[in-house]
């Protein structure tokens, strides 16, 4: 299965042309996005946004962000679908969507503490039958990983993604 992959386009429209533009090219059966569609942005910003990948023909699978409005929960665009807590199956591959992120010092729209985050997990997982193969998509980085160090040296991932992995 052939997948592309984008996060963090901050409401930068001309990216998610670009990323649209590639996922064609590419030939791509399957198109995740792992959240901060907009920055700070409201429902409707986020929906145009997402409506940019509407007519592609292949599913594409979102979480939001943290930088999203948890309003964008339970979104299912014409072919674009929102999978926080929730399990999609394409191919015998099911994809597990956990959005937002633990709580940050900059109190952004759509934090999580772990025990949420780790409820969400556990709730969805269960969805998956047969042990079929899993591909976790998340917002946050897990814990401890060099996908979570900042600038500062500091580890700011989800502990719960990481227990999960």
């Amino acid at each position: 299965m052939k997948m592309i992959i984008g996060s963090d386009f901050h409401g930068n429209e001309t990216m998610i042309e670009r990323f649209r533009a590639k996922a064609e090219e590419e030939n791509a059966e399957v198109i995740l996005i792992c959240g901060d569609i907009t920055n700070f942005g409201t429902l409707n910003h986020a929906i145009r946004l997402l409506s940019l990948l509407t007519g592609l023909r292949v599913p594409v699978l979102f979480v939001p962000g943290n930088c999203d409005p948890p309003s964008l929960l339970g979104v299912d665009l014409e072919g674009v679908r929102s999978i926080h807590g929730e399990v999609a199956v394409y191919e015998g591959v099911a994809f597990l969507g956990i959005g937002g992120s633990p709580p940050t010092p900059f109190h952004t729209p759509f934090e999580l503490k772990e025990d949420e985050i780790m409820a969400e997990l556990n709730r969805a997982s269960n969805k998956i039958i047969n042990d079929a193969r899993f591909i976790l998509v998340s917002h946050a980085p897990p814990r401890s990983t060099r996908l979570d160090r900042t600038n500062f040296g500091l580890h700011v991932g989800s502990i719960s993604i990481r227990k999960c992995i």
